[in-house]
């Protein structure tokens, strides 16, 4: 093969290369590195490492430079292509070495560089790279300090930001030697519009790493997301995503709300408006915060959230429009919901809600689906307060009350076959199951459609004593024994508790039927041979 000619040809010539043909050597070394996936087949890089590379690598000789910056890069081209897991540690090892200050700086610089790629294995070994971790981020954050080109720093802080992210919480006694450095970087630089996201991606990666420790950088760190999402800044448009995933990252991994913290959320309400781009991140920002602190954002900014919410209705794709119910689903079910009256009414919410379902349009259905399961929360939550807002509605709408909610319930029953997740047709059950408790006659009237529901869901899931059921879970934030909570995030661990306490998994539906049908007999009614029976 040719291969295997080339390969006898390159190294025979290395052989007999003296050392005053360093350049030479470097042609050949050039050659089988860039030659990397051609020649894995052929060379046994293993052999050749130990047996000639890191030894060459030991020679201290100032014109021998050439060629251990030469080591450094070979060992990165190759790393990823074929290397055994016994010798990852020599590599590791001389990589470290290599950027050790008394090191010529071409050197150390390339090894720096390189060493990411010795990181960035598919199949690395974290508990592999311990030993070497503090040399690493010692000798990284020394060398990042003394170089002046900004691409040459955005290298070094790439291969810190790779090394934080494989070793996860492993990197938590080594943080604080990063974080000192990158208040320094930040102020530095300027409008290097490359640099600054990149500080921001490894702040993201440290604070995911740290988890409730990063409590500790809140105050370094949400100045820095303020002035990324800020549209008042020129770099805006550069930080924009980066630090919303910062900003994001802090919520999840936080166990308080510290006031800086807080003081965040007037933003996160003013990018509702900038459109899909964004959108998303800025939902999952506003839920996060919903998790953490409920009544606090209820109580502080429940207006002017529902009020954004309303205006972004109807402009926008079904996706969008799903993604915005959702975080009012998560609110109904997190926050008192005697904090949420007042605002879903008079931001004109629930009005836009009830309009479109009743509406004759093009409506995607899925997305109807996912108004009602908002109904379906309310009327859960307080079905006097959902008949008292079909009043006002009505003499908005400048008809009668009865036809109104005749009108809803025909759509929603209409619409009832569209709902394919069980978690979702037991939440419609449960709130028809509500309604009849109110004695309503519009209503009661409904009840021979509201027994078909009730057949109909029952007989699909199997659910335990307590209501809940493993299908419940499918597509959940996390699967009912999925994790143990001692590995889960904090924010893992409150959305796994506002899980715990929803009424689809924590009511019996047959029961709950049962006892409102119980209610309208003893009532006197209808007549007691309705009521559902084990």
């Amino acid at each position: 093969m040719i291969s295997n000619s080339i390969t006898c040809f390159l190294f025979n010539y290395v052989a007999l290369t003296q050392s005053d043909n360093l350049l030479v050597k470097d042609a050949i070394y050039c050659a089988v590195g860039l030659g990397s996936h051609e020649l894995y087949d052929v060379l046994d890089f293993d052999s050749w490492l130990v047996n000639n590379l890191l030894i060459e690598a030991a020679n201290n000789d100032p014109s021998f430079k050439i060629i251990r910056r030469r080591i450094a890069w070979i060992i990165g081209r190759w790393v990823c292509v074929k290397l055994s897991k016994e010798n990852r540690p020599r590599v590791y090892d001389v990589m470290t070495y290599f950027i050790n200050p008394e090191e010529d700086f071409v050197v150390r610089l390339t090894a720096a560089i390189n060493l990411k790629n010795c990181v960035d294995e598919w199949d690395f070994d974290s508990d592999g790279f311990v030993p070497y971790l503090d040399r690493a981020i010692t000798l990284l954050t020394r060398l990042i300090g003394e170089v002046e080109q900004f691409e040459s720093r955005l290298k070094i802080l790439n291969c810190l930001s790779l090394i934080v992210e494989r070793m996860d919480s492993q990197i938590a006694p080594f943080s604080e030697k990063i974080t000192n450095l990158l208040p320094t970087l930040w102020q530095v630089a300027q409008s290097e519009y490359l640099f600054k996201p990149a500080i921001l991606v490894i702040l993201t990666k440290l604070v995911q790493a740290l988890w409730e420790q990063s409590v500790n950088l809140h105050e370094f760190i949400i100045p820095i997301i303020q002035y990324s999402v800020s549209p008042n800044t020129e770099e805006h448009v550069y930080l924009l995503e980066d630090g919303l995933d910062l900003w994001l990252a802090i919520l999840e991994n936080t166990v308080e709300c510290t006031p800086l913290l807080f003081n965040l959320v007037p933003a996160a309400i003013g990018l509702l408006e900038f459109g899909s781009e964004t959108l998303k991140r800025v939902l999952r920002i506003i839920e996060s915060y919903i998790l953490l602190v409920p009544e606090m954002i209820v109580q502080s900014y429940s207006i002017p959230i529902m009020d954004a919410f309303t205006r972004l209705f109807g402009d926008l794709r079904p996706e969008a429009c799903r993604a915005i119910i959702y975080v009012i689903d998560v609110t109904l079910q997190a926050c008192p919901f005697g904090l949420l009256k007042e605002s879903i009414i008079s931001t004109g919410l629930l009005g836009k809600l009830l309009n479109t379902i009743i509406s004759v349009n093009e409506e995607n259905p899925y997305v109807l689906v996912s108004y009602v399961s908002i109904l379906a929360r309310i009327i859960i939550n307080d079905p006097v307060f959902f008949l008292h807002f079909i009043t006002i509605a009505s003499q908005q709408y400048n008809i009668q009350q009865e036809d109104l909610l005749k009108k809803v319930l025909e759509t929603w029953l209409d619409k009832f076959d569209n709902i394919g997740h069980p978690k979702q047709r037991k939440l419609s059950a449960m709130a028809f199951a509500t309604l009849i408790a109110t004695t309503n006659s519009t209503i009661l009237g409904f009840l021979a459609q509201f027994i078909g529901v009730w057949c109909d869901v029952l007989s699909e899931v199997k659910e335990s004593g307590g209501g809940d059921a493993l299908v419940y879970w499918q597509e959940e934030y996390v699967g009912k024994n999925e994790i143990d909570d001692s590995d889960a995030s904090p924010e893992t661990k409150r959305k796994r508790a506002l899980l715990q306490r929803d009424p689809i998994h924590t009511t019996n539906l047959i029961h709950y039927i049962n006892l409102k049908i119980v209610f309208i007999c003893w009532l006197n009614l209808f007549i007691p041979y309705l009521v559902v029976t084990n």
